[in-house]
């Protein structure tokens, strides 16, 4: 099983994103898919644009038929929804499952599936891809194994970042404990299409998590990065 988790405010784009994945993957693989708006609107217009026939036919042909939508709480950035959809009863199993934490501006590989079925060797593991940009102490898209997540708590992002250099301490939590594979030589490219490599256009979403935000949660890496990594995953 591969569990898909999908915090996002901006239902078009997920669900157009979204239906990029399904169409990219090749393996007779089951896949479970939860994502996280802000508020009932948004809700209603993931349901709306996924429940329309295009997407329920081709979706459910290629092993994509269980999505869920939910309201995670009106809280700015992606930890919020992150903690909600990682602590959901329904998001278990085996720890060889994998779990996915995508993003609207994520394209991923022909084969993605595939590859990450066979690329996974340790039921406790997180491997980091080539999103196409340069690399940094960061784990841009999240991909680890079921054991992986209960291992780390189910912190994937902490709660005291609102967006910004969470998937820093992630970077940082798997190393120390290591957990991490380095796949980024040689992994196909999960393409992150962003407004910081010039890929798309920033828009509002993205200006509202800088200014005092960016630099609160700035501040925040600087003072966790003190603690080890067992401290950093306590809720």
């Amino acid at each position: 099983m591969i569990h898909i988790l999908w915090p996002t405010i901006r239902p078009q784009m997920m669900i157009d994103t979204y239906d990029h994945w399904v169409k990219n993957h090749t393996s007779s693989e089951k896949f479970h898919t939860h994502v996280a708006v802000n508020n009932e609107p948004q809700k209603q217009k993931v349901e709306q644009l996924s429940g329309r026939p295009n997407c329920q036919n081709a979706w459910a042909k290629s092993g994509f038929s269980n999505f869920n939508a939910y309201v995670s709480g009106n809280k700015k950035g992606v930890t919020n929804a992150c903690h909600f959809l990682t602590h959901l009863e329904s998001v278990d199993g085996p720890d060889k499952d994998i779990v996915i934490l995508a993003s609207d501006d994520f394209y991923a590989p022909k084969g993605w599936d595939t590859w990450l079925l066979k690329t996974f060797s340790k039921s406790i593991e997180a491997i980091r891809v080539n999103d196409g940009y340069t690399p940094l102490d960061n784990i841009t898209i999240p991909i680890m194994t079921m054991g992986c997540l209960k291992a780390i708590n189910r912190i994937i992002y902490h709660t005291s970042y609102t967006h910004s250099y969470s998937d820093t301490e992630l970077f940082y939590n798997l190393k120390e404990l290591g957990f991490l594979t380095d796949k980024w030589k040689d992994s196909p490219v999960f393409e992150h299409k962003n407004w910081a490599n010039n890929k798309r256009k920033m828009d509002e979403v993205d200006k509202d998590l800088r200014g005092a935000l960016l630099q609160k949660d700035s501040d925040n890496w600087q003072s966790r990065s003190r603690m080890p990594a067992e401290k950093r995953m306590d809720k």
